[in-house]
């Protein structure tokens, strides 16, 4: 729809070893910013705020090579491979020209980004 805004895009996210995987205490969640995206990642999911106004295809194709080259490098340099399954978006809708609708997505129930380009992580 013209005019629709992605406030956050909803991806599921599987870990796949080999072994047992055990998390450092503390490890989750990890909040990142990637080329002004806001991402905070827990152990089963990543939600992804946009870095400005953008439509959710364009969102999810503006995102998509990141999440790509992060999967990549975990696996090259940790060997553990990490799968993003899109869930959906919470999109702002432009209304009638009475004011905003907006529609929220009805959620579902130390990882190595140096490779990836400015990156800064802080707690929670």
């Amino acid at each position: 729809m013209e005019g629709d805004r992605v406030r956050a895009l909803h991806y599921a996210v599987r870990w796949v070893d080999q072994h047992p995987l055990t998390w450092l205490k503390g490890a989750f969640p990890a909040s990142y910013e990637v080329d002004g995206w806001a991402l905070k990642l827990n152990e089963t999911r990543l939600d992804a705020v946009p870095p400005g106004d953008l439509a959710e295809d364009e969102a999810l194709a503006t995102l998509a090579p990141f999440l790509d080259a992060w999967a990549a490098t975990l696996e090259v340099e940790e060997r553990l491979i990490m799968v993003f399954q899109y869930l959906g978006a919470d999109v702002e809708r432009q209304g009638d020209g009475r004011g905003r609708v907006s529609a929220d997505f009805a959620t579902a129930a130390g990882p190595s980004l140096s490779a990836l380009g400015e990156t800064s992580r802080s707690a929670g």
